[in-house]
């Protein structure tokens, strides 16, 4: 796992500036945070499990649930929430057919009562999440995923980077980018940047889809069986 000082000189490296004092690292830093939320939301994007974790947390009297409760750790390994992937100890999916359609009032999920619903339905109210059934004080078993600690947090260049391993080139590519993407010739500069760093996304992406049931490709002796197909 490499570390901030490793990254930002990779970083200078990318950007010909090994030795230049025109980047320093406080700002450096903070242009290394947004690389690595937007990194992590990419891979998060195309694995959704790949940070996943059990949580569990208590609503409160309108059966909402502080986003602040959802983070796990402390300091730099402070994690913190992105995403409800689903409900933990919930009924499982039920396979029907034969099935008769009979015309019915329509049914507005939001107005139901408590326990009128078969399934758990979730969303975004500010700086909560809210449920239906609505449940209050009961406690929330959820499975997430989620964010590291943004370096901005944090003054250690010794700090290790939470990173998919044998990657860590990417991030400073990409913070390399950011530092000379100001126009003109190191514009130029940073697309090049990003045209090179192109093959080594596509791998990583490759990489950690490959053990989900969409992979980005599939090599000639896998089983298509085994994928879903």
């Amino acid at each position: 796992m490499a570390t901030v000082r490793q990254i930002f000189d990779s970083a200078r490296e990318w950007a010909d500036g090994v030795g230049a004092n025109r980047w320093k690292p406080a700002g450096m830093r903070v242009l290394l945070s947004a690389v690595h939320r937007a990194a992590w939301v990419r891979v998060l994007t195309e694995c959704p499990n790949y940070r996943a974790e059990p949580v569990a947390a208590p609503l409160d009297g309108e059966g909402a649930l502080p986003l602040v409760d959802l983070a796990q750790g402390t300091g730099e390994t402070r994690r913190t929430f992105y995403r409800v992937l689903g409900p933990r100890g919930h009924r499982p999916l039920i396979l029907v057919a034969d099935l008769t359609y009979v015309e019915g009032d329509p049914i507005y999920p939001l107005a139901l009562a408590e326990g009128a619903l078969t399934g758990r339905l979730w969303w975004r109210e500010g700086d909560r999440l809210r449920f239906l059934p609505a449940r209050p004080h009961s406690l929330a078993r959820l499975q997430i995923s989620t964010l590291p600690q943004s370096l901005a947090a944090s003054g250690n260049d010794d700090q290790s980077v939470p990173w998919v391993e044998g990657y860590e080139e990417i991030l400073g590519a990409e913070l390399a980018r950011l530092m000379l993407g100001k126009g003109g010739a190191e514009g130029a500069s940073a697309r090049e940047i990003a045209d090179l760093i192109g093959p080594s996304w596509r791998a990583l992406l490759t990489e950690v889809r490959r053990a989900s049931t969409g992979p980005m490709s599939m090599q000639a002796t896998d089983d298509p069986r085994d994928w879903g197909g």
